[in-house]
C-alpha cells in the first residue's frame, strides 16, 4: 500500500512539474481597461468646510475614504 502510495505521489508532482511551460520572455498584453459606471452623485460640504461626494451602491455595504 505504502508503495502504491508513494508511486501514485511521485507519478502526481512529476505530471504538475511538467504539464505547462510559459514563455516568461515575452510579455503578455495587457487587458483592456473595465468600462466603470457609477450611479448618481451627490455632493454637499459640511459645516467644517469639508466636500463630501456620495455614491450610492447598495450590493455591498462598503464605505471608502480618501483624504
Amino acid at each position: 500500500m505504502k508503495k502504491l502510495t508513494l508511486s501514485i505521489l511521485s507519478l502526481t508532482i512529476a505530471a504538475t512539474t511538467m504539464a505547462q511551460t510559459f514563455d516568461r520572455s515575452v510579455r503578455p498584453k495587457p487587458a483592456a481597461a473595465p468600462e466603470i459606471k457609477l450611479g448618481k452623485t451627490e455632493d454637499f460640504t459640511l459645516a467644517n468646510g469639508m466636500r463630501v461626494f456620495v455614491v450610492e451602491n447598495h450590493k455591498l455595504p462598503t464605505v471608502a475614504v480618501s483624504i
